[in-house]
């Protein structure tokens, strides 16, 4: 599923390569990116269903993706699995589209050259980007796994990697607002990790509720 806001953040990012690199290399550009997102999240998907998880959906707006599962991670040795998947080819990607650049020879070489580097570097960053250990980000999923392995408790470890992902959220969005008051570009950066500090709450929230039911059948609720 494709929501409106890619369409916002294609035109933005063709507009800031096109200056550099040209209108129709710069279309080429935000597709391959777009579809480097694809790869990403198809990563996630297919490593689920390894494990017996199937993806109902994969949407896409303006901040990336998300594979929607069906379900939770059967173990922590899934859960660790499936986060680390998407950075892992992002990172392949990544990697690939600079080697490509280099046997090219470099951004002197012509603007698709160039374009390349570019892929293979936001690429690289997305990589690093995602596996920042907070939740929501797929580092928060591996710290969750990490702690579910070491005490055996998916709910209290998917708590402890929110907290996380609020830290985390909330000082990049300091860091963002900052940078704005410094008359720099700061408010994606902010927008982000505003993002990523309510979500990890919601998944606090959420982790709290899904424990304290855990084991409740509809017979424990009922009075006949």
């Amino acid at each position: 599923n494709v929501h409106w806001s890619v369409l916002l953040i294609a035109v933005l990012l063709g507009a800031s390569l096109a200056q550099s690199i040209g209108w129709a290399v710069a279309l080429v550009g935000v597709v391959a990116f777009l579809v480097s997102i694809l790869v990403h999240e198809f990563a996630h998907a297919l490593t689920a269903r390894r494990f017996g998880v199937e993806t109902e959906s994969i949407p896409l707006w303006a901040l990336g993706g998300v594979a929607r599962l069906s379900r939770e991670a059967p173990s922590a040795k899934a859960e660790g699995w499936i986060a680390a998947a998407g950075p892992i080819a992002s990172l392949v990607v990544g990697v690939g589209g600079l080697t490509a650049w280099w046997l090219a020879g470099g951004s002197d070489n012509g603007q698709f050259v160039a374009m390349l580097g570019w892929l293979g570097l936001i690429n690289a960053a997305l990589a690093v980007f995602n596996l920042i250990p907070g939740a929501p980000l797929d580092g928060g999923r591996i710290v969750k796994a990490v702690r579910w392995a070491r005490h055996g408790d998916r709910y209290r470890a998917a708590q402890e990697a929110g907290r996380a992902g609020v830290v985390v959220g909330w000082t990049m969005a300091g860091l963002g607002f900052a940078l704005i008051v410094r008359d720099q570009s700061g408010i994606w950066l902010m927008i982000t990790g505003a993002f990523i500090a309510v979500n990890a709450r919601v998944e606090i929230s959420a982790a709290a509720i899904a424990g304290r039911l855990a084991g409740i059948t509809v017979r424990d609720l009922t009075w006949f």
